[in-house]
């Protein structure tokens, strides 16, 4: 009687270790899962972030200047119009117009 009250404590004591181990093993699972989620989001975000900030920093560059430097989103395509360089006054046709994120981001913003 003494041999099978022990036997049977020890099987308790297996019994609870075996739920401590699988709780903890399915909390690692949880936390690997996280973890390789996180990862993507941190390799995702600077591909989407990258673009929108030099847009951003595009658009701030033309209204700090008030022009458009790169003669990107000019309302003019298709004309012909004057350029003043130093001294001489030269006169350029303008291309077609082509739409990009930045010429959509001045319309939208300004």
């Amino acid at each position: 009687a003494r041999v099978q009250g022990v036997l049977d404590q020890i099987i308790k004591d297996c019994k609870a270790v075996t739920a401590m181990v699988t709780l903890k093993m399915d909390a690692h699972r949880n936390a690997v899962r996280h973890n390789r989620f996180a990862s993507a989001w941190g390799l995702l975000l600077p591909l989407v972030i990258v673009p929108i900030l030099a847009a951003i920093f595009y658009w701030a560059l033309l209204n700090l200047g008030s022009v458009d430097a790169m003669l990107v989103c000019d309302d003019q395509h298709g004309r012909k119009v004057q350029l003043v360089r130093g001294d001489t006054v030269v006169w350029e046709e303008r291309l077609e117009p082509t739409w990009n994120v930045f010429c959509f981001a001045l319309t939208w913003v300004a």
